[in-house]
């Protein structure tokens, strides 16, 4: 990610009053410099947090009751209690809990983040000194916006259930990843992408009972690729005592070879994270918050008997997501600051004395994510 000021003659000269030896006269125009700074920063976070884009957005006001309607957000079926999944404070895991009420209160955790510039840089115009410095702060506060959504994400995933069966089924083979297993995934999301009273959804739009993007880690997208050249088929031609070496069609090879980095498979979008993958952090909190659940094993359907627990040493996950149903069932929520009404604010860092020769602000953030048992979360054990 780039930031990029515009080099105009009167941001040059802010630049240097940040920079002023007079820490009354840097601090007010700190305060200049990061009201301009807040509007960026959030437009920034909103375009480059992949996470985020999966959730629905509700602004509330800073002293709104924090509590959201439950069937705005979940099909209500015949289920008594609805299981809602939380993020909680950076650094600890998401939690979940049973509610049977109309309504759901939801928690919320401040995610901030403060840099430091020195004045020196600051006094001689070297506005990229302040360019890598927002940079430096966004980043930081998406890392943890990223960790905080994905939470609530994997802990419905791992622990979700629909019409009789999880939300994950295994690959067919261990460690490989194929035509046949997104095929797999299809007729899952088919089954447990129903209506609120278990039929098929008004208007039999089948685009809307269907996974629409896949996210998983570089090795998985090489999986991906290898379908350009290597055997797709998983029954014997002409039978089983016949030879299975039987490529995926010239149409489908090439669209993949064509399309280079990151490739897409039967229309579905692939995204790519370096946090999914053995040993990576999704890889991880997915572990954890599985615990001692069960998944079917491999080839097997996704209401199977026949499971076995998850092994984050050795397996990983792509998860899969169907973004056109009518109810999401993942809620972001931003809390708006009472004075500004700004849901990102960045504000002056008055922990600096004259002697230290720096000058610094910090942005701040009050969010919650939460997701409502949702029917649009699935996964592939690889």
């Amino acid at each position: 990610m780039k930031i990029k000021l515009k080099e105009k003659p009167e941001h040059i000269e802010l630049i240097k009053a940040m920079g002023s030896r007079d820490n009354e006269a840097s601090r007010e125009a700190m305060r200049v410099f990061a009201r301009l700074v807040g509007p960026l920063a959030k437009k920034v976070l909103d375009e480059t947090n992949v996470i985020d884009s999966f959730y629905d957005t509700l602004s509330v006001g800073e002293y709104e009751p924090r509590t959201i309607p439950l069937d705005d957000y979940h099909n209500i079926s015949d289920a008594d209690y609805v299981r809602v999944s939380f993020s909680s404070r950076p650094g600890d895991l998401a939690y979940n809990q049973l509610t049977g009420a109309d309504d759901v209160a939801f928690s919320t955790a401040f995610i901030s983040s403060a840099i430091a510039f020195y004045k020196k840089y600051l006094k001689a115009g070297r506005i990229s000194h302040a360019e890598n410095g927002i940079r430096k702060l966004i980043n930081e506060v998406r890392f943890k916006m990223k960790r905080q959504g994905i939470q609530p994400i994997l802990d419905a995933l791992a622990n979700s259930t629909t019409n009789g069966g999880k939300h994950l089924i295994r690959s067919n083979t261990a460690g490989q990843l194929g035509l046949d297993d997104f095929n797999r995934l299809q007729t899952m999301a088919a089954r447990i992408l129903t209506s609120g009273l278990g039929d098929t959804p008004s208007g039999i739009d089948n685009s809307t009972r269907a996974i629409d993007t896949l996210i998983m880690s570089p090795e998985m997208v090489e999986e991906i690729r290898a379908i350009a050249y290597q055997p797709m088929n998983t029954r014997g031609v002409p039978d089983s005592n016949e030879s299975t070496a039987v490529a995926a069609p010239d149409s489908v090879r090439e669209s993949v070879y064509a399309s280079g980095g990151i490739p897409s498979i039967y229309g579905t979008e692939i995204i790519q994270l370096n946090e999914m993958g053995i040993g990576q952090d999704f890889n991880t909190i997915f572990d954890t918050l599985a615990g001692s659940v069960k998944y079917p094993d491999a080839g097997e359907k996704f209401d199977s008997l026949t499971d076995t627990g998850f092994a984050g040493a050795t397996e990983e996950f792509v998860l899969g997501l169907s973004r056109k149903v009518d109810v999401n069932g993942l809620l972001k929520v931003e809390i708006e600051d009472g004075e500004t009404g700004a849901n990102f604010n960045v504000s002056p860092d008055d922990q600096f004395v004259a002697r230290e020769g720096k000058t610094g602000m910090w942005g701040e953030a009050e969010v919650g994510y939460l997701a409502v048992e949702p029917r649009n979360l699935f996964g592939l054990i690889v």
